[in-house]
């Protein structure tokens, strides 16, 4: 039953991968073929990351307040209602801007509330001897979903458009949800953390972990700059289209997945 459960919950998680990760390629070439404005994609990496940031912080708080699956479907839902949202922006042709604003908005509240609740979730599947596999294969799963994405979000792009890959973004969210509604987890498998604990205290009194996060973050950084810079790079210099650009940012998903292949492969050994 929990191995049922758990395949599940990987299927929505790709799911729902691949949604975000399908919108998110088609957003940055969008902007670049219409507005060919490098500083505009910088703009919406912005919104995106300091709503995320924003949201992490009062995450773990609402973690202890609200369940788990409910912060996960709120999450989902969150997602769909603003992508309808800019959906009915871009067909009405109102302020298309303001559409390409609200889903880097709902892309960083979205994964940023929902990252935290589907590892929460993750840790009722864990025990101590199947850990590492496990986070393991959820990490492949979760890259499987955004690299198949980018290179079907460039295809897409070219040939039905960008409005079409929103409605395809919404059936694959509805999707996702509908499959996350079926899993069913204990929540006293789940590794408990001391309710006491407060979140700054924390991280004051365990330096080194605060250390570790910032030297993390180092590579997003990095990570950021080169995707905010490859649209206009692809399209005005080496004179691709989206189809291109779709394949090349497939290439971080690649690096993740081996990324995990090989953990595993260490652990193992």
């Amino acid at each position: 039953m929990m191995k049922k459960n758990f395949r599940l919950f990987i299927t929505s998680d790709i799911i729902s991968q691949f949604g975000a990760g399908l919108i998110l390629v088609a957003l940055n070439w969008y902007i670049i073929d219409i507005y060919h404005s490098n500083s505009l994609i910088a703009i919406v990496a912005n919104i995106n990351v300091i709503a995320g940031i924003l949201i992490s912080i009062v995450a773990v708080g609402i973690l202890k307040c609200i369940n788990a699956r409910w912060l996960v479907i709120s999450s989902i839902c969150f997602r769909i209602f603003f992508i309808v949202l800019a959906l009915v922006l871009f067909k009405m042709n109102l302020d298309k801007k303001l559409a390409i604003y609200l889903l880097a908005l709902s892309g960083g509240i979205g994964w940023n509330l929902y990252f935290p609740a589907s590892k929460d979730i993750l840790n009722s599947f864990m025990t101590e001897d199947n850990a590492l596999q496990i986070n393991s294969f959820a990490e492949i799963s979760m890259q499987v979903g955004l690299l198949t994405a980018t290179l079907f979000s460039g295809i897409l792009y070219r040939y039905v458009g960008f409005k079409n890959i929103l409605v395809i973004g919404i059936v694959l969210f509805v999707s996702s949800l509908l499959i996350f509604s079926s899993v069913k987890y204990s929540e006293q498998n789940k590794i408990k953390a001391d309710k006491n604990v407060k979140l700054f205290s924390y991280f004051l009194k365990e330096k080194w972990l605060l250390l570790l996060g910032i030297v993390l973050y180092i590579p997003f950084i990095g990570t950021n700059i080169i995707t905010t810079a490859l649209p206009g790079y692809i399209k005005d210099h080496l004179s691709g289209n989206s189809i291109v650009y779709g394949i090349t940012d497939t290439m971080y998903g690649v690096g993740a997945c081996l990324a995990s292949f090989v953990l595993t492969l260490i652990k193992s050994i």
